[in-house]
């Protein structure tokens, strides 16, 4: 019940936040690009998506297997803002890091916009959460964190549970687990022929952006230490199995670029030739 009345109480203020920002900033949709499904997929490059998760790993690909990565369409999410590997294409805004009060949300949303401003990003398209309990999605927007002149893009939650994606983006994403899901909907809809999954490690809760075996706070928070699996580890699995035959069904193959990774028996491993 506790739970209930939590989320009806984010999705009223988020409601009326919503509205009164739409009524003293009329001119939004000339501050920033936003772009129609339609018009979303023309800035589509390739038939070949990589998608990055924050998994230490990332630390291990070379610089001439990044310059690789780099002529094909990219996406990520949450903290993969803090990378500097290379040029995002898009970036998925569900959650963007701590968030638990006020002063944690402002710190994570100032540092979001210190690191989106680099030219890493400069021609990002921003996939933003267009649902009431979008809080991360509606601070970015009405404090205008993002560049002037962005694209972006809404997308709305089609399902919490493990249901098969949606073939429409109309429908919105399945968002199951963590946000990854709602990445794979994206290469999905997209119509993205072969999908590499960089940097889902799950087989520990080490991060790119930390040293070696330095554990998050979240993690110290909770008593786990960095050699633990990732909580998101049966989801994510239980994920991959369920769709990765939809996925095959239609043309659309996923691959594995962490040799290490938890996916290794599932998915096939994808090796860059440089």
């Amino acid at each position: 019940m506790n739970s209930f009345l939590e989320k009806s109480k984010i999705k009223i203020l988020n409601y009326l936040r919503n509205y009164t920002f739409s009524y003293f900033y009329p001119d939004i949709y000339s501050y920033y690009n936003y772009l129609s499904i339609a018009d979303l997929k023309k800035f589509k490059s390739s038939d070949k998506i990589f998608i990055f998760g924050s998994g230490y790993s990332l630390n291990n690909i070379s610089k001439g297997e990044y310059k690789y990565i780099n002529n094909y369409d990219s996406l990520s999410f949450n903290q993969f803002y803090k990378q500097d590997f290379i040029d995002l294409t898009y970036y998925l805004a569900r959650e963007v890091g701590r968030s638990k009060n006020v002063l944690q949300m402002n710190e994570t949303l100032s540092e979001f916009q210190e690191n989106i401003h680099r030219d890493r990003y400069k021609n990002t398209t921003f996939l933003l959460q267009d649902d009431l309990t979008a809080t991360m999605s509606l601070e970015i927007e009405s404090r205008f964190l993002l560049p002037k002149g962005s694209r972006i893009s809404k997308f709305k939650t089609f399902s919490r549970k493990l249901v098969q994606p949606p073939e429409s983006m109309e429908s919105g994403f399945v968002h199951y687990g963590g946000t990854l899901s709602d990445a794979l909907c994206f290469g999905y809809q997209m119509d993205y022929k072969e999908i590499i999954l960089c940097g889902v490690d799950m087989n520990d809760r080490r991060y790119f952006f930390l040293e070696k075996n330095q554990p998050r706070d979240l993690d110290l928070q909770r008593n786990s230490s960095v050699t633990e699996p990732h909580k998101t580890k049966l989801p994510v699995i239980s994920l991959i199995k369920e769709w990765l035959p939809c996925f095959v069904s239609k043309g659309k193959m996923l691959y594995n670029l962490n040799p290490d990774s938890e996916l290794k028996n599932y998915l096939p491993l994808y090796k860059i030739g440089v």
